[in-house]
Order: C-alpha cells, then structure tokens, then sequence
C-alpha cells in the first residue's frame, strides 16, 4: 500500500505557486505572513523553539520574531548520512525501488536551526472558524525526514467537499544522532530522544497559538507513518502517559501508518553506550568530558562523524541505530497502565495486502476511501461517522479488530474491504515470544 503521505507529497518548489494573496496570523510571538495557492493559505517555517543547543533539549522561544514572512522553503534538520550501493535498487521491482530512491535525495536546505512548523488551512478560514487540527510527524527510521516535501492541500480541498474542512500542522523535529543519539552521558545530562521532545514541544506550541489560525486547540489529532507513527504511541506513553498541558490534553486522536512501539533496549544499555562510544572515538572526542567536545564540534566534523553509526540502507539496517529508547525520565513502567485509562483514540491505519477471503467488498477508490475515514475521524473521532453526510460513497464500516471476529479493512488497487484478518493474532504471539532477540 502507498502511504496516504505520499500520495500527497509534492516537490518542495510547487508549493508556491499561483499566489494569489498574502494571508497574516497575529500571534504571540508576531505577526506571520504567507501565500494562498489554490484556496489553501500556507505559513511556512514559523519556529516554535529557539534555535537548539545541540544535544540539548529544545526551549521554547525566548523573545518575539515581529515580523515573519512565512513563504519560503524552511530548514530541515540534519539527516543522517545515507551509505547505498546503487546495486541494491536494480534488484528490486520499480514499485519498491522509486519510493527508494526518492528517500534518498537530501532536503534543499538544512540546518540546525530547523525546529519549525509549517502550517496549511482553507483560505476561507476565519480565527472564529475552529476547525480541527491533524498534527503531521514524518518517518524515515528517527535518522532522517522533513515536513517540506508533504503538501496536503488535497486532503484539505477533500475536507472542504465533505464539510468538514481541518487545519494541518506539520512539524519539523531533530533525527539521527542530532535527535536520538543515546548513552549515560545524555541521560545523565538529561537530553535523550531529543526529537520526541521537539515534537511535545511544537503540540506546546499549537496548544498556545493554533486558534489564532482559526484551529481548535480542543481537537487536535496526531499522525504519522513509520517513524511518525511510532512517535504517535510514544506520545500516549512518555511523561507517564500524561499528554496534557496546562491542565488540557495536546491532543485527542492519533493516525497511526505503519509503525508503534518498538522494543528498544534502554538508553543507557551495552549497545546504546556502544553507539554514543564509537560515534565520539569517530568524532575525535574520546570518553572524558565527550558531551564538550562533540557540542563544540563544527557541523560538518560532526555531521562527518555519523556516518560510523549503521544506517537505514546498510548491512545492519534492520537494527536501527536511532530509535526512541527508554529512559526513566521520559517512559516509566506505569505508562502502559496509564495508558488504558487514557481518553485519546488511537486509529490504526493497516498496510495492504493479499486477501483470499473478502467476509465483504464494497468497489470505492482507495485514496477516496481513505480521505473518507481520515476526515470522519479528525473531526468526530470515529472513521464510520460523517457528520454532515457528504460522503459521495456509502463505504464499509471500519471494524474493531477483536479476538472473536479479527475483522480488519484493507485497501486494494481497486477496491476496499472488510476481511478476516489474523495477521494480529500471530504478529503479537510472534514477537511475545521473540521480544528478548529483537531488542535495538
């Protein structure tokens, strides 16, 4: 299945054309200005942090910006280097190996001052408006990623024909050895899974200031593929499972694509330290005192010294080098329980595939049916409900997965469907029982 992501996603420089106005958002911070393009307002590059202290944590902005012309193409953060053998994509089917490829290339522009949103509504949106808000976290395995290359004009347009129009935040967040570079040092100094605290920061930050954009700070929905997705679950666990902020919820919902919690050995473990140890030898910084040095490190030396770190295309891929690991800190052993008593809604989103008993099969154009359920849920939390009754197809009803049915929806080339599914069943009895071998 083709993530819904990438059905939107677009080059960077199509983004900003047939600019017919220039939309401005007064907010605490200053004022934005940015482009409309085809009924869609766009605010590129707003920042929602000081520029980060590298391998520190991420700090809310300290001063006003006044005036930010929000129009340009922002800074992604630093990827982590991608070591490929060009032989390995000719092996693969064109389907498998376009999607690849294009991971590979490099954002246009990066920096390290790259902890910035980008933000897209209806141009007809008004700061009484209120529309819900879907919260957009990219994957690319905690090494690399950026919010630039996803345009999600259509799916706003989409929200707009079904009556339902939302607002989507996309979040830009530190990865690699920038963002998850684990090991005791860190931990002690207090600055582990980096990039999940840049993106509790941005939902700070949407909390205090979506609604001047016309959003509803009430309901905002977070969703990501991969990486994104993973962070999703880890949103509901870490801090204890408490995902408020000044005594309301960051949010309600969650979209999780292809990705949830993954069974990482802790941050300070014998193959965490290893990583941070090989990593500081490579960086020339040694063990006494590393954390001065590698901060202290000009960019490229440093950026030049990840790449001893084992990454997405190598040998050892399947072992990711960055995920988030736990930390006392930040994942306690009371998050789960906490967890199945907490009021958001988490959205499953499956991958497709082969399905030789079809229980029901309802023709509908998968990218049609998977706006659909999107939409119905970011505004009422439920996939089945469409509140205004605009859905141009009566679609089958997304089941809840349970023991006695295992019912699931699949997305097709041609169709969408309802069928029985153990592929949960077995996964989850599969890895039970190999959890111990799988650990990063």
């Amino acid at each position: 299945m083709v993530p819904l992501s990438a059905l939107f996603a677009l080059t960077a420089c199509g983004l900003a054309t047939a600019v017919t106005q220039q939309p401005k958002v007064q907010i605490q911070d200053g004022t934005v200005i940015g482009f409309t393009n085809n009924s869609i307002d766009n605010f590129l590059g707003i920042p929602y942090a000081d520029t980060p202290e590298r391998l520190r944590p991420p700090q809310r902005l300290s001063s006003p910006f006044g005036t930010l012309n929000a129009t340009a193409i922002p800074a992604s953060c630093p990827q982590h280097p991608l070591i490929v053998n060009p032989e390995v994509f000719t092996q693969l089917p064109p389907e498998v190996s376009g999607p690849l490829l294009s991971s590979t290339i490099p954002p246009s522009v990066v920096s390290e001052d790259c902890l910035n949103l980008i933000i897209q509504r209806p141009s007809s949106t008004t700061p009484d408006s209120r529309l819900p808000v879907l919260f957009w976290i990219y994957g690319g395995g905690f090494a690399t990623g950026s919010s630039v290359p996803y345009d999600y004009s259509t799916l706003i347009q989409e929200s707009v024909t079904l009556g339902q129009p939302i607002i989507v935040v996309r979040v830009n967040y530190r990865v690699g050895a920038f963002g998850f570079l684990p090991g005791k040092e860190l931990q002690n100094d207090g600055g582990t899974n980096l990039g999940l605290r840049d993106q509790r920061l941005a939902l700070e930050w949407v909390s205090e200031n979506i609604a001047a954009f016309g959003g509803d700070p009430d309901k905002v929905t977070i969703w990501g593929e991969s990486a994104g997705s993973i962070s999703v679950m880890y949103h509901a666990l870490i801090n204890n499972g408490n995902s408020t902020y000044r005594g309301k919820p960051l949010f309600r919902g969650g979209i999780m694509d292809s990705g949830a919690v993954l069974p990482a050995e802790a941050v300070d473990s014998p193959t965490a330290q290893g990583i941070f140890e090989s990593f500081s030898a490579a960086a020339g910084c040694g063990l006494e005192d590393a954390l001065t040095c590698l901060r202290g490190l000009p960019y490229e030396e440093f950026l030049n010294a990840t790449a001893v770190i084992p990454g997405l295309f190598g040998p050892e891929a399947f072992r990711l080098s960055f995920p988030p690991r736990p930390d006392p800190r930040m994942i306690s052993s009371h998050s789960r329980r906490r967890r199945q008593s907490s009021s958001v809604k988490l959205h499953l989103s499956p991958s497709s595939r082969a399905i030789k008993k079809m229980k029901t099969q309802q023709p509908a154009l998968p990218y049609n049916a998977v706006v659909q359920y999107y939409v119905n849920f970011i505004n009422s939390l439920d996939p089945n409900v469409d509140i205004h009754g605009k859905c141009e197809k009566k679609l089958p009803h997304w089941p809840k997965w349970d023991k006695d049915e295992r019912l699931s929806i699949h997305f097709l080339d041609n169709a969408t469907v309802v069928a029985p599914d153990d592929d949960r069943k077995d996964a989850f009895e599969y890895f039970s029982g190999v959890q111990s071998e799988l650990l990063f």
